[in-house]
């Protein structure tokens, strides 16, 4: 099957999707195939979901995102959907262009992958009005989207460039359990695979955002956490040749990024695109009682139960 990864905001290696086919079985054409097939059934016989129909592009990706696991990607498409009917604020529309909390913090995709097919995703505080971090979320939540639909890579690095802002004005408006349920939301849902978060910054403030942000996180990504007080610690663990320039890259500027992002999440065929996954969610009428607590018990917000009226 051949793949489409043209795109304006990502580039892949020349090898990347032929090394990844092959890290997980699947360089084979019949058995890429068979493993799309499964999950084609699979999803036909799901009486909870509200949309079955999604393209072999979009399955292939979810199998790649789990690790080549066929079942894993069963669960990864289950968890997706119930969460948009668990948690629907963070998937709501807003005017992502005219929020203020995306003037305050900018997100941008490194366009090239690292040698080891890592995808590097920036952010950077600058400003000091946090107040709207939902829409923050719901905006990470939308390029988890918009990754899931022209991404190929093995796992992501996460860097945080926090020198230019006072990481208390952030803090104030942080919520643990916000915080958890849109982590949960990309890593159990999404199956974000995050290799490392990257803090940069001299502030001995960030601890305490640290705390904070190890509650969401399982103990292996907290492992996975470092913090850089200088632009040399981070080199020693990403690539410097294709990071931002405000970073020491030879790359465009955060800014820039972040505009080219925009731009892309925010265009109209993506808006199309997003508008329909909108309706993947669950009806839970058709799914019992246990077989839902079996799965969804524990999430954070104390889902005992799913009220259908």
């Amino acid at each position: 099957m051949e793949l489409t990864c043209k795109n304006s905001v990502i580039q892949l290696n020349p090898d990347t999707i032929q090394y990844l086919r092959k890290l997980y079985n699947l360089d084979n054409p019949e058995r890429l195939e068979a493993s799309i097939d499964i999950l084609v059934e699979w999803l036909q016989k799901q009486d909870h979901f509200i949309k079955k129909d999604f393209s072999k592009e979009y399955l292939e990706r979810a199998i790649i995102f789990s690790k080549g696991s066929v079942e894993k990607a069963k669960l990864k498409l289950d968890k997706t959907s119930t969460f948009k009917t668990l948690l629907p604020r963070y998937f709501q529309a807003f005017d992502v262009k005219n929020a203020s909390i995306l003037k305050n913090i900018l997100c941008g995709i490194v366009p090239k992958l690292t040698k080891d097919h890592e995808r590097i995703l920036v952010t950077k505080n600058v400003g000091d009005d946090f107040s709207r971090i939902i829409d923050f979320y719901k905006y990470t939540i939308m390029i988890c989207e918009y990754l899931h639909f022209y991404e190929y890579c093995d796992s992501f690095i996460v860097v945080f460039d926090a020198r230019g802002s006072n990481i208390m004005d952030y803090i104030k408006f942080l919520s643990p359990v916000t915080m958890q349920q849109c982590v949960s939301i990309l890593i159990e849902g999404y199956k974000m695979r995050v290799k490392g978060f990257h803090f940069v910054t001299p502030s001995k403030s960030v601890d305490t955002l640290i705390g904070i942000f190890k509650r969401a996180l399982s103990p292996k990504l907290r492992e996975r956490i470092q913090i850089h007080r200088d632009l040399e610690s981070l080199y020693k663990y990403v690539p410097k040749e294709i990071l931002p320039s405000d970073l020491g890259g030879p790359e465009k500027s955060i800014q820039e990024l972040n505009d080219d992002l925009m731009n892309a999440v925010t265009s109209d065929e993506f808006t199309a695109i997003l508008n329909e996954m909108r309706l993947a969610a669950t009806d839970e009428t058709y799914r019992s009682e246990d077989q839902f607590n079996d799965q969804y018990m524990g999430m954070p917000g104390s889902f005992r139960k799913l009220n259908i009226d």
